[in-house]
């Protein structure tokens, strides 16, 4: 009996400090995001598949750049709850990133969604992008404009999707993968506009 218990206390030892590095990543990309102005102190979320059917997702109304365990909840993937309440209003959107990648057989687990100034702008005009830097080309193909309702297929199959009027939506197999796509996208789109620009004065 007593091993039994002390198994269990470990494993339970284990899944809080797994939980506090998941937060303290979240909280620190969040810093990442607000420092390059993504996102502002309350905009924006984040969300980590933990199992088939489990993930964890920051509350809405909560702060990423200070984000700490009581500002995210675990919410099942498949099916809707009373608790949905409790988290981001883009719920909804993260749920069906992760039913789509699954269908797929895509490596998602991660998801960072921002409201990056220069997709926004972009999404009023665009519908699909190449990117114009060989260094994003390396990892982005191409940068999807769409409606809300089509987000989730578009970043189960290219990893990113920027929705009009709204924002950013990045998977990645991790938070770091999510993370570096968000970034090099936001560089790839400020050298788009100003490629846009430069040639419009040169005309």
């Amino acid at each position: 009996m007593g091993s039994q218990r002390d198994r269990e206390r470990k494993n339970d030892e284990k899944k809080v400090a797994s939980l506090d590095k998941i937060v303290k990543k979240m909280r620190e990309y969040g810093q990442i995001l607000f420092s390059k102005n993504l996102i502002d102190t309350r905009s924006g979320n984040v969300s980590v598949k933990l199992d088939k059917n489990k993930l964890l997702i920051k509350k809405t109304g909560a702060s990423m750049p200070y984000m700490t365990k009581k500002d995210v909840i675990t919410l099942p993937i498949y099916e809707e709850t009373e608790k949905d309440k409790l988290a981001s209003s883009d719920l909804k959107i993260h749920r069906q990133i992760y039913i789509e990648s699954e269908k797929r057989n895509k490596n998602i687990n991660a998801v960072l969604h921002c409201h990056m100034p220069e997709a926004v702008a972009i999404s009023f005009f665009e519908d699909e992008i190449i990117p114009p830097d060989y260094e994003a080309q390396y990892f982005i193909k191409k940068i999807k404009v769409s409606e809300y309702d089509r987000v989730p297929e578009y970043v189960a199959e290219f990893k990113l999707c920027i929705a009009k009027g709204h924002g950013v939506f990045v998977g990645g197999k991790d938070l770091d993968e999510a993370l570096f796509l968000t970034l090099a996208l936001h560089n790839s789109l400020k050298i788009f506009l100003l490629k846009t620009l430069l040639e419009k004065i040169k005309v």
